[in-house]
């Protein structure tokens, strides 16, 4: 097993897996991964005081947004561990993610917090985009914030 990813890239790892594998199939691309990412982050924060990844998110275009959680996916693709399939959507080509064959990772968190994404993925990783971003732009920091003002550490 790989032991010299991130956390932010274990995470990053175990969201598309567990998204990728299911029966209930979505595409998987960045927006998906960010605001999954930073929903479980923001119910970490409130539960444990601290967020999961350990990222910063920012007030951005389309909602909150990480620079880290982004280095994360490219620096995975990269590595060979994210398999990135496009696909045509209405809005233009978009990345669908998927765990590359034979890479395997530890997640690495505790319970608590594995317990928190996999309520996440739960509750929203397989809805629709939209829902998922319109729920991110409802959270109590996004609401108080102003564009590129971070909103979550």
């Amino acid at each position: 097993m790989e032991s010299g990813l991130s956390l932010p890239e274990r995470v990053v790892l175990y969201l598309v897996k567990r998204l990728s594998s299911s029966r209930r199939r979505v595409v998987v691309g960045r927006t998906r991964i960010m605001k999954l990412l930073y929903l479980a982050d923001l119910v970490a924060k409130y539960r444990l005081g601290r967020t999961i990844t350990g990222c910063r998110y920012h007030y951005y275009f389309f909602g909150p947004y990480s620079e880290e959680i982004q280095q994360a996916i490219i620096s995975l693709t990269e590595k060979g561990y994210l398999q990135d399939s496009p696909v045509l959507t209405s809005a233009g080509q978009a990345h669908d993610y998927s765990v590359a064959e034979g890479k395997r990772f530890e997640l690495e968190v505790g319970e608590e917090e594995k317990k928190i994404l996999d309520e996440i993925i739960s509750k929203y990783g397989f809805r629709k985009l939209e829902y998922i971003v319109s729920t991110a732009y409802r959270t109590p920091p996004m609401k108080k914030a102003n564009p590129y003002q971070v909103i979550l550490e």
